[in-house]
């Protein structure tokens, strides 16, 4: 280009003549795009970018920003003013929406506006609550179970309380609860955990305990009460409950016995999953009703003539699911 035409362009282009690429606008795919720290709220961003005439600008553009505040459920994001839109992950069957704890504060991420949703492109935090969020408890009086943000659901094991044991001279040893337990989808709202009570002893037939239950998910039935008298039966164990995968019905308890040469035996308690029942008592050798081992044993039935032991209460595990 000779000299004369080179001076002839620039004077063009600084008279107008001539327009300069205008290359401040995010529109050209494959440009990133600084937007410093989010603002706005955990599950609705926003970031400060200029030169934004509306959304379709930001189709295919790199935008990088710094996390303010950790995300606790599905989340939008606006960017240079235009209008919240959903942010998703990519998951093992394609696109998501996120679901809380993937944005961390501090993190820098970055998206992509696919001209649908903001894409997440850079790696992100494990979808769960920091470990020392977890929890796992034990209920062994009725209340109520509230999830914590963004776990991936919750492992539930329920027993159903156990029997009073029989009164008399050899009264029938308690129903064991039944077991159960499964693993659930993250639940939306509390759930309401009834914890079984144990069977009561008597001098008559111990009483029947009281089912344990998580919400209308898993219910674990309790153990029946021994008989009373001589040779009281033992009562069953409980069975017939609702919800789960792994199921274990309550042990039912043991007979009393009375031998011909007047041995009182009174009947053992049933045993529940992971719990061992009562002992034998035989009333030559010290006597009296033992109580159900917890959770959810059955008691033992009486042996000197009094009253069968008390079935012990029910229990549910909830541990959380990361």
């Amino acid at each position: 280009m000779n000299k004369f035409l080179r001076n002839l362009l620039v004077a063009f282009a600084l008279a107008g003549a001539i327009s300069t690429p205008n290359v401040s606008y995010a529109q050209f795919a494959g440009q990133e795009t600084w937007a410093g720290t989010a603002g706005g709220s955990a599950n609705a961003i926003t970031l400060s970018v200029s030169n934004i005439a509306g959304i379709s600008d930001l189709v295919g553009v790199r935008v990088n920003f710094i996390v303010a505040s950790a995300n606790t459920s599905s989340t939008t994001m606006a960017i240079g003013g235009t209008a919240p839109t959903i942010m998703e992950k990519t998951t093992a069957t394609g696109l998501g929406p996120l679901t809380g704890g993937e944005l961390q504060p501090g993190n820098v991420v970055s998206v992509i506006f696919d001209g649908t949703e903001y894409v997440i492109n850079s790696p992100i935090s494990s979808t769960s609550s920091p470990s020392t969020s977890q929890t796992i408890q034990l209920f062994q009086s009725t209340g109520t179970y509230t999830p914590s943000p963004a776990i991936k659901g919750v492992y539930v094991q329920c027993w159903g309380a156990g029997a009073g044991g029989g009164g008399g001279t050899a009264g029938g040893g308690g129903g064991a609860g039944e077991y159960r337990s499964g693993a659930f989808s993250p639940p939306g709202s509390p759930v309401t955990v009834t914890v079984g009570a144990g069977g009561a002893g008597g001098g008559g037939n111990g009483g029947d305990g009281t089912a344990t239950s998580f919400g209308s998910l898993l219910t674990a039935q309790p153990g029946h009460g021994g008989g009373a008298g001589a040779s009281g039966s033992g009562g069953s164990g409980g069975s017939g409950g609702s919800g789960g995968s792994a199921i274990v019905n309550g042990q039912s308890g043991g007979d009393g016995f009375t031998s011909t040469n007047g041995t009182h035996i009174g009947g053992v308690g049933g045993s529940t999953f992971l719990v061992g029942g009562t002992s034998i008592n035989i009333g030559q050798r010290g006597g009296g009703s033992v109580d159900g081992v917890f959770p959810g044993g059955g008691a033992s039935g009486d042996n000197v003539g009094s009253s069968g032991g008390n079935g012990a209460g029910g229990a549910c595990l909830v541990q959380e699911l990361l």
